[in-house]
């Protein structure tokens, strides 16, 4: 039996460059910066909520949320489509069978009764 996690995480992407690279030649053509003169200070950050489905093997699917959007029952069931989609593909064997359980928790989206119908008509086991 394969369980299937869903993890649902924030990935946060940031840097901070307060010098650059003074190698003395134009790049880009732009004018070098000199050795004495400081570049101001930029901070750039990304934030992505991701959904990840992994079993022992490795994540089988995952899927990007905009920042500030709410994953509601009916964007989760489009969800688990293109999860079963995934598993048809990179785990064959499991889904030939149907040896897959999928482990939840207790947000709103995986308790809404649209979704827990779904996965009884596809025979889905949920933990």
């Amino acid at each position: 039996m394969t369980f299937l996690a869903v993890s649902p995480q924030v990935m946060k992407h940031g840097s901070t460059d307060t010098t650059l690279k003074r190698s003395g030649k134009m790049h880009n053509g732009r004018v070098p910066i000199s050795h004495n003169q400081k570049v101001p200070s930029v901070q750039i950050t990304i934030q992505n909520n991701v959904a990840d489905f992994f079993d022992i093997r490795g994540i089988v699917h995952y899927e990007f949320v905009p920042t500030g959007q709410t994953v509601k029952q009916v964007h989760y069931l489009e969800v688990l489509e293109r999860l079963r989609e995934k598993i048809r593909r990179k785990r064959p064997e499991i889904f030939a069978n149907n040896s897959w359980v999928l482990h939840h928790d207790n947000a709103p989206a995986h308790t809404a009764l649209s979704v827990m119908k779904f996965l009884a008509t596809k025979q889905r086991t949920v933990l």
